[in-house]
């Protein structure tokens, strides 16, 4: 990896993903047109400022989207200074008042993370002050705009990294209420990604909660890009190139109108269910969606499969008494089996307890920290000899 400039028009980027979720990260970046390279926890690739963009706008699944300004050696304070002094901060930082450092260090010998952060500071202040930028493509001054700086040490190495995200873009900007141990979208989108649903299924959540895998998918059917309700930090930027932006956002958006597969989200907790009603609203797929108050015991398929049943049921951690919840998971599991031939079955699933209690043929499709629980996505495997609906 180079160094950035002032003048460079292309820039290493990191899709920083969940553990576990690389390689459909990768795909997804894939189907934007742009080749990248897996890393354990993201997918590295090289792009413009319209990749940049693009990421953050499209990819469903990552955490963030970090562009690298440069990697380098450094055994001393003085050398950190002096390198980190020469990255062309004026185009990303207003003001080093607003600047939010996070820094690791491993196996180096330069590891008082709080002295590393105070000489970062120094050399980005240092920066500035040289370049004494003024209002750059119609931006002012803005003392409330923060960026956030990424500094990583690993036997010597540093990597500076600047954040173009903002806010995790889990965080879409439609959960208006949420309820008890909420998913994040990331998390559900990449649960829809890899059980082999496809947009022109039906699909059914009997665990709702706020809504997050019905939502996701209506998104996805509908042709909602995941960073449309929301700003990002690279809108702060000197450097922000608003027509591009503008422009993007304009092709991104593939509506589709047409009547789309039925979407079900299920719960039989009321309060859960007007959560969904009003994140749906916001997100402007309230009419793809069936609202439905049911305990699983009652649930029935809208139509004959083949379908879906993806969800991620309440377990341990979340309702602490395990007998209740491995009845729950026999309750799921025979209604799967009695009342939905040609439906499939994909959710998340901490243990193996759980899992036998469901009594179907279940495969792991991926594993991933939820909540700080460790949790497999677990598909059932098709009860005929043709895998209706898997993806490639």
């Amino acid at each position: 990896m180079t160094d950035t400039s002032p003048l460079q028009t292309s820039y290493w980027v990191f899709a920083a993903c969940p553990p576990g979720l690389e390689d459909i990260t990768a795909k997804e970046i894939e189907n934007l047109g742009i080749s990248g390279s897996p890393e354990p926890g993201g997918i590295e690739f090289r792009g413009s400022l319209r990749e940049i963009y693009l990421a953050n706008l499209m990819l469903r699944t990552a955490s963030r989207i970090l562009v690298r300004l440069g990697t380098f050696k450094a055994t001393s304070f003085r050398t950190l200074v002096q390198r980190i002094s020469r990255y062309p901060w004026e185009l990303y930082v207003h003001h080093p008042g607003t600047l939010k450092l996070r820094v690791s260090c491993s196996y180096s010998r330069l590891y008082h993370t709080r002295a590393i952060e105070q000489r970062v500071h120094h050399g980005i202040s240092l920066r500035l002050q040289r370049k004494r930028p003024g209002p750059h493509k119609g931006q002012t001054h803005q003392a409330d705009t923060s960026a956030l700086v990424i500094v990583r040490f690993l036997r010597d190495s540093c990597t500076v990294s600047i954040d173009s995200s903002g806010e995790h873009l889990h965080r879409r900007g439609y959960r208006i209420r949420s309820v008890l141990a909420p998913l994040r979208e990331n998390l559900a989108a990449a649960m829809l990604l890899t059980s082999g649903w496809t947009p022109d299924m039906p699909l059914i959540d009997p665990f709702c909660g706020s809504g997050t895998i019905p939502i996701e998918a209506a998104m996805m059917a509908k042709g909602i890009p995941p960073g449309s309700f929301r700003s990002f930090a690279f809108e702060k930027w000197r450097n922000f190139d608003r027509r591009l932006w503008t422009d993007l956002k304009k092709q991104s958006v593939s509506l589709d109108c047409s009547a789309g597969p039925v979407i079900i989200a299920s719960d039989r907790s009321p309060k859960a269910l007007s959560a969904v009603a009003q994140n749906a609203e916001k997100a402007g797929v309230s009419d793809s969606i069936q609202i439905i108050n049911r305990p699983v015991s009652k649930l029935s398929p809208p139509i004959p499969g083949p379908g879906w049943i993806i969800c991620n049921p309440p377990y341990g951690k979340r309702i602490g008494q395990e007998k209740a919840v491995i009845y729950m998971f026999q309750t799921l599991g025979r209604v799967v089996r009695e009342r939905f031939p040609g439906w499939r079955l994909a959710l998340l699933c901490p243990h193996y307890t759980l899992q036998r209690a469901l009594a179907l043929r279940m495969e792991k499709v991926t594993a991933f920290s939820n909540g700080g629980v460790h949790v497999e996505l677990l598909r059932q495997k098709p009860t005929t000899g043709v895998e209706l609906g898997m993806a490639d």
